[in-house]
This record gives structure tokens, C-alpha cells and sequence, in this order.
């Protein structure tokens, strides 16, 4: 479950979570970002200070989970010696961090359990991004502890992927570009950046050919899934999370042999 802590309290939050494991023992796994900040605004959210803001967030659910008896105001919010009370064996919940930029990166590897990479980046972006979170956390505290870095990979797998491909195009041409401009550096020269942050919608769908959608998603016929999967673990991923696209129709059968394939790469 991914969270943004300007819309929750942790108390709340931890609870929520505490329920779900006990619902699900074992599966439940937390990820924690900053929220958009233009829809944070819209909420009566201030903005401001994002990275301390989730940086006490998810120090406040990790003592909270861990039993602690909590006292403090800070960014996340006030506390007054809050216990709360988990059923017998509950057990240590992984708290990761969404990360983009370098400081919400550096905060994963110093506290997190993790990282986990949003959609469309690029695949040198996740490969460079990777590398350093794990350099960062081998020089930190937390060195000896497990570390899973994930990323969102969309996917369109289907027989006709060509007809479809311009749904992709589209999606891209909708990221916020100061995003864009981190996530795709590597692969989009300063001029074409510079176009999508002040290009019409066509005008950045447009520098989304198929050469630089393949660098961004998974694009493929279904009997190519397996191998497309194991080009994005050899970037350093523990774990690639599919968000697939495409029409309806096909969805089905693009979801069961993504799951295969991913099948077949854990039994190797």
C-alpha cells in the first residue's frame, strides 16, 4: 500500500496496517511518498518541507507498529502517549520509501526497508538510481539489514501491440515535467526536455517513438514476457511491480502471462 502522509495521520495509518496484517500475516508491505503537491495544496496541505514530512511519518507508523508508546508534535502530527495494542505475533511490517529525487533517495537507503521507483522512468534512470541507493546504504546504519528496490513498469503485451503503442505515447505525454525531467534525463536531450515541458500534448506525445517508449515500458508480444522481464531485474531490481495498459479485452491475458513468466523467473 503506498501512502502520502499530508492526507493521513499515523496513528490512523498504523492501525490500517496493523489490520491488514492480521488480515493477510506476511504480505503486507508499506510505501511512503511525498503526494503530489498541487493536490496536496487542494487538500489544505502545506507542501512545504516534503522530505521531513515523510521522513516523521515513517519513523512515527515504525514505532507505532513496534509497540512504542508515542509522545510528539511533529510534521506528521501530534501524538499523546499513543500505544497501540497489536494482537500476539505481530511481526516487523517493511516500510519503503517512494523515491525521484536525490534526497527522498538518500532518506530510503539511511531509513527505509526500501525503495520503490515510479512509473516511466527510464531504464538508466533505474539502473544509475539503483546503484547509488545501495552504495548510500551500505555506509549507512542500516547497512547489514535487507534493502528491496522496486519499480513500476507499465506494459502493454499483446500479439498487436503496434496498434496500441500510441496509448503509451499519451500516457508520457501527461507526466508532470518536473519529473519528466528527472526520470528521463538519460534518455531525452535538453532540447526535447525542454519541449515537453512547454510543447501541446501532441507536440510530447510526439517524442515518445517507439525506440524511447521500449526504454520506458515493457512492449512485447506475450511469448517475448519472460525475457522482457529479466532485461528490467538486470537493472538492479528486487522486485518489478506491472501496471498494464491497452485495451480491455486483452488485459486479461496480458495479466496471466505476465504472471507466468514471472513464475517461471522465481523457480530458477
Amino acid at each position: 500500500m503506498g501512502l502520502a502522509p499530508g492526507s493521513r495521520h499515523p496513528a490512523l495509518t498504523a492501525m490500517e496496517i496493523a489490520s491488514l496484517d492480521e488480515l493477510a500475516p506476511g504480505r503486507v508491505r508499506v510505501q511512503v511518498g511525498t503526494g503530489e503537491p498541487e493536490l496536496m495544496r487542494r487538500i489544505g496541505v502545506d507542501p512545504t518541507r516534503p522530505v521531513a514530512r515523510v521522513a516523521d511519518f515513517a519513523r512515527a507508523i515504525r514505532s507505532i507498529l513496534g509497540g512504542e508508546t508515542i509522545t510528539e508534535h511533529s510534521l506528521a502530527g501530534r501524538l499523546e502517549n499513543f500505544t497501540l495494542n497489536r494482537s500476539e505475533g505481530g511481526r516487523p511490517i517493511a516500510i519503503e520509501v517512494l523515491a525521484i529525487r536525490p534526497k527522498m533517495l538518500t532518506l530510503a537507503a539511511q531509513e527505509g526497508d526500501g525503495v520503490c521507483l515510479t512509473g516511466g522512468a527510464s531504464r538508466a534512470y533505474i539502473r544509475s538510481t539503483i546503484a547509488a541507493a545501495r552504495r548510500a546504504r551500505s555506509s549507512s546504519a542500516l547497512a547489514d539489514t535487507p534493502f528491496r528496490a522496486t519499480a513500476v513498469v507499465f506494459a502493454l503485451v499483446s500479439d498487436e501491440w503496434a496498434e496500441h503503442v500510441d496509448s503509451l505515447a499519451n500516457l508520457f505525454a501527461s507526466f508532470v515535467p518536473t519529473i519528466a525531467s528527472v526520470i528521463l534525463r538519460d534518455l531525452l536531450s535538453e532540447v526535447e526536455l525542454e519541449q515537453f515541458e512547454k510543447g501541446s500534448p501532441e507536440e510530447r506525445a510526439a517524442l515518445f517513438t517507439i525506440d524511447v517508449i521500449r526504454e520506458m515500458a515493457i512492449v512485447c508480444k506475450p511469448a517475448e514476457v519472460e525475457k522482457a522481464l529479466e532485461n528490467w531485474f538486470a537493472l538492479g531490481l528486487d522486485e518489478v511491480c506491472i501496471f498494464p495498459v491497452g485495451p480491455e479485452e486483452f488485459l486479461g491475458r496480458a495479466l496471466s502471462t505476465i504472471g507466468r513468466a514471472g513464475k517461471s523467473l522465481r523457480t530458477r
